[in-house]
């Protein structure tokens, strides 16, 4: 729950306060009573999913929590989003390529392609860097289909910047654009 980033764009942190993660044995109860219910997918939700774990005292992770719950019997797929590139961890890349359930989908919001509209929203990282991210992605997860989220005419974008933005989109070739 909640968010300890301040993108300029966004009230979640507001709304929500600051990120709580719950206990990997509290998740795994959960999953386990929804799969005596007949549920057979779980999708792992939170504002960015991939920081779960950092405020617990042990030092677990997402993909701790995916081999978690990838071990739960009758669960048969495992999602999770929403992630933000700059905590889109090796770990987490493996546990997706490695764990049976874990599907081969990842929602990596980029939201614009230009450095000084992402650096006007308070997003910590270059285009250049989550390229990169996405190119570890699909050399360790072959067949991943990636979405994303992509804010246009952000406050004093110009048109170059937009063409920017455009050129990632025509560049990575998402399966899903929100």
């Amino acid at each position: 729950h909640g968010c300890d980033d301040f993108c300029t764009y966004c009230i979640v942190p507001y709304r929500r306060g600051r990120e709580r993660s719950r206990s990997i044995q509290e998740l795994v109860q959960e999953a386990r009573m929804l799969a005596q219910r007949g549920v057979k997918e779980i999708t792992l939700l939170g504002q960015i999913v991939d920081r779960y774990g950092h405020d617990l005292q042990d030092d677990t992770d997402l993909a701790d929590l995916l081999t978690a719950i990838n071990s739960v019997e009758k669960i048969d797929r495992i999602r999770f989003l929403t992630s933000h590139p700059r905590d889109m961890s090796e770990r987490i890349i493996d546990a997706v390529a490695q764990l049976e359930k874990a599907c081969e989908w990842i929602n990596l919001p980029f939201q614009s392609g230009d450095n000084a509209i992402l650096n006007a929203m308070r997003r910590p990282y270059q285009i250049q860097d989550y390229i990169s991210l996405v190119g570890r992605i699909r050399e360790t997860i072959p067949h991943v289909a990636l979405s994303t989220d992509v804010i246009v005419g952000f406050c004093g974008e110009t048109e170059e910047q937009f063409q920017n933005t455009v050129a990632v989109l025509e560049k990575i070739r998402f399966d899903t654009v929100f």
